[in-house]
């Protein structure tokens, strides 16, 4: 606690954005590239254009081979096609969670902001009635703390 008092929220904030913004990109762009490589992998192997140049379609063994080319054509399109919907629904997953940890760091930090605001709404409405005698709790982020030290020197 004693490190977060002696930091400024802002800059830890900013750090834990980034680090962790930097390391979803770093994970997302090897995965892009293992999924890539894993599609290369899969069309190169198939070798489609050299086993067509071979065939002179004048026997049925060459249609028969030119089906059996094909099929194994549409197998790789289809196993291409299943790893780039994988790789759209691992990247959709990640950027959620970032999106919901993004979301909730913001909650945090909103009311750690917006509580202290209160207090000092209440004080000063107490002021406003006549009672002088209020005292704030000089805790919160930096500014807050400067700004209820501030308020308790005038009440």
């Amino acid at each position: 606690m004693k490190l977060v008092s002696k930091l400024n929220l802002r800059v830890i904030v900013i750090i834990t954005f980034v680090v962790l913004y930097q390391g979803s990109l770093i994970f997302l762009n090897s995965f892009f590239l293992d999924q890539q490589n894993k599609m290369n992998s899969i069309l190169s192997v198939s070798h489609f254009d050299e086993k067509f140049s071979e065939l002179s379609f004048a026997s049925k063994q060459d249609s028969l081979r030119a089906t059996e080319i094909m099929k194994d054509f549409r197998e790789a399109i289809a196993s291409s096609s299943m790893l780039r919907r994988e790789t759209q629904i691992y990247s959709a997953l990640v950027l959620f969670l970032l999106m919901l940890f993004s979301i909730l760091v913001f909650i945090i930090i909103f009311y750690r902001i917006t509580a202290p605001l209160k207090e000092l709404n209440q004080a000063t409405l107490q002021i406003r009635n006549g009672d002088f005698s209020v005292n704030l709790s000089e805790s919160g982020i930096p500014e807050m703390r400067q700004l209820k030290q501030s308020f308790n020197r005038m009440s």
